[in-house]
């Protein structure tokens, strides 16, 4: 009897111990069957695209002290997208996207009167997003 629940600690053990879910799991590497070739879907690369904010005189109005400029994207596919950064020194946004087209818009209350603008995002070229006061 001590025999056999002695095994059948052991054995749920090592059983806890293959369960892991911490440990890391190792990759193997696929081998193509040529019975098999169906097609693989490839990723499209992400792009940064430059989001920045003016006034009605053209100037950033991320530089303005009084002002804050909360920029996201909206797409169909993607959902909401938000920066991970605020504006940099040169008063521009920062977002990594999928290449597609996006609503670009700012959060509720934090640059009320700037006007959304639709944008395509294109790879291989600079992708720049200018938000303007009372445009429509």
């Amino acid at each position: 009897m001590k025999k056999l629940l002695s095994t059948a600690a052991i054995t749920s053990i090592a059983l806890l111990y293959a369960c892991n879910p911490q440990e890391k799991a190792s990759s193997t590497k696929a081998i193509a069957s040529p019975v098999v070739n169906a097609p693989v879907e490839q990723t499209s690369a992400l792009v940064t695209v430059k989001v920045r904010a003016i006034n009605k005189n053209g100037q950033n109005i991320a530089q303005e002290q009084d002002q804050k400029f909360a920029p996201y994207a909206y797409s169909e596919s993607s959902g909401f997208v938000y920066p991970k950064k605020g504006p940099n020194a040169e008063g521009f946004v920062e977002l990594t996207l999928k290449p597609g087209t996006y609503v670009f818009d700012c959060y509720n209350g934090s640059s009320s009167g700037l006007s959304p603008q639709r944008f395509e995002v294109k790879p291989h070229q600079e992708n720049l997003v200018t938000l303007k006061y009372g445009e429509e």
